[in-house]
């Protein structure tokens, strides 16, 4: 199970201001991941740990509330050549 920590505070360079205001800046195992709400479907998810699809997915999955969790989309998309891979978890699969 990781440790995660959410950085509250307007003010830490390692996260970007947009970041940072939303509330989406945590740390997990110390690592800085970064969640930037595109929409009200969806975020943007940043970290330089490397991580599978897969591997974000189920670590997603697992830190919900068990009572509201329903369903997961994870899409992955690598930035270099724009290929993308997706996950999907269902409860009631």
């Amino acid at each position: 199970m990781m440790d995660i920590e959410r950085v509250n505070g307007y003010s830490d360079p390692r996260f970007p201001q947009e970041v940072l205001h939303q509330h989406g800046a945590f740390l997990a195992d110390g690592v800085p991941w970064a969640f930037r709400v595109v929409s009200d479907r969806g975020a943007v998810v940043t970290t330089a740990q490397p991580i599978t699809p897969e591997a974000l997915a189920e670590q997603v999955w697992e830190a919900l509330n068990p009572e509201n969790k329903v369903s997961l989309f994870v899409r992955f998309v690598d930035l270099a050549d724009g290929s993308h891979r997706d996950v999907i978890r269902n409860r009631y699969e």
